[in-house]
């Protein structure tokens, strides 16, 4: 997506299983990056991000991640990635205020660490700039700023393109040879506006975990696919016995309640709604 805005980033391969790790490693060579992919945060500082100099740390690093638990998450992916050869690195992020209702910009040049430690250690360091949804970023304003024009704008051009909640980019690095690179970045997109971008090759994230079951994905297709009512768009799938087919938050916060207590689990959660026709809803 980040190409497409014409904004520089690291080759990289993500791999399922060590064979696709034996492919992708002759493809890079060492040194290389190896990062956990998970949804959840903070992973160099728990160890899932790792230079890599030779194949025996390669091989280490699978070895301690895939199919383990990272933040709650079972490790599906591992990516290799180049090394960059890093002289500064900056944050930088496009999201929205839920309060104005609009987008703004945040850029600081303590990048590589949470924003939130550099908003409480360093308040000063951080610029922010409101955005007119209808304009964009205006120059003058990220000049004065200090935020690197043409790499705001591209950013911007994602954004808005894509239909995004939020773009962050941490570590914007600033290499040795002088231009800015996206070294890793984390993308949230708006569900209701994907049928819009067909060619973005998006994993469906699941109700309950990071990847969407079979029956998930089914369940979706269905509601997609017949515009009366709702059913199937919101279905969980778990591990129990019991079906689950509910018509509103307070019913079934109540039904799960009275099951969990009676020692029951639910097979799955679905939720439906707006009169929805019988055939639909089986």
């Amino acid at each position: 997506m980040l190409k497409k805005a014409g904004i520089v980033s690291p080759f990289f391969v993500v791999a399922s299983n060590m064979e696709e790790i034996e492919q992708a490693k002759k493809r890079m060579g060492f040194p290389l990056v190896a990062k956990v992919q998970v949804l959840s945060g903070k992973r160099g500082k728990s160890g899932g991000v790792k230079v890599i100099s030779d194949e025996a740390e390669l091989k280490l690093f699978c070895e301690e991640f895939f199919g383990k638990d990272f933040g709650g998450e079972e490790v599906k992916y591992i990516t290799l990635s180049q090394k960059i050869d890093i002289d500064l690195e900056n944050y930088i992020s496009i999201t929205y205020d839920t309060i104005s209702k609009m987008p703004f910009l945040l850029f600081s040049k303590d990048g590589g660490m949470d924003i939130e430690e550099v908003k409480d250690k360093n308040p000063d360091a951080i610029s922010r700039i409101e955005i007119d949804p209808f304009v964009g970023p205006l120059e003058k304003d990220l000049k004065e700023a200090g935020i690197p024009v043409d790499f705001a704008l591209r950013l911007w051009d994602a954004f808005s393109k894509y239909d995004c909640r939020l773009v962050e980019v941490n570590p914007l690095v600033f290499t040795k040879s002088g231009e800015f690179v996206a070294v890793d970045a984390k993308v949230i997109l708006d569900d209701s506006g994907l049928s819009r971008h067909k060619d973005l090759d998006v994993m469906q994230k699941g109700s309950a975990g990071a990847v969407a079951t079979e029956r998930e994905l089914k369940a979706r297709e269905i509601d997609a696919e017949d515009y009366r009512g709702t059913a199937g768009s919101r279905f969980i799938e778990f591990e129990g016995d019991i079906a689950i087919l509910a018509s509103g938050g307070g019913a079934s916060l109540l039904v799960m309640d009275a099951m969990f207590e009676n020692g029951g689990l639910p097979a799955n959660y679905t939720e439906y709604s707006g009169n929805p026709p019988r055939e639909k809803v089986e």
